[in-house]
């Protein structure tokens, strides 16, 4: 077990890496291996979401933080970052994404 905890924790870095690097969709890639790995695991949800964001896959966001709020319901970060979600797909520009 502590070797998958490593492994995730390996994972995560080289999102947070590629994601510095502009590689939204590699960032991806890895964090969905992250959520194979632990489908529990929150900041691997939430990293994801903001991943799709950036994509503009915006539906795709919105699944991602709310599964991530099913895990820790009480995040005001992912809170926030789902309702400015809500508020820009529920705004002129956002309904023609």
């Amino acid at each position: 077990m502590e070797k998958n905890k490593n492994t995730i924790s390996e994972l995560m870095s080289r999102g947070r890496d590629l994601d510095e690097m502009g590689d939204h969709k590699s960032a991806l890639q890895t964090y969905d291996k992250v959520i194979s790995m632990d489908g529990r695991f929150f900041d691997g949800w939430v990293n994801k979401g903001i991943q799709q964001f950036k994509l503009n896959k915006l539906s795709s966001a919105v699944e991602a933080f709310e599964m991530a709020l099913t895990l820790n319901p009480n995040d005001p970060l992912t809170r926030d970052l789902l309702k400015q979600l809500d508020n820009l797909l529920n705004s002129p520009v956002g309904s023609r994404v």
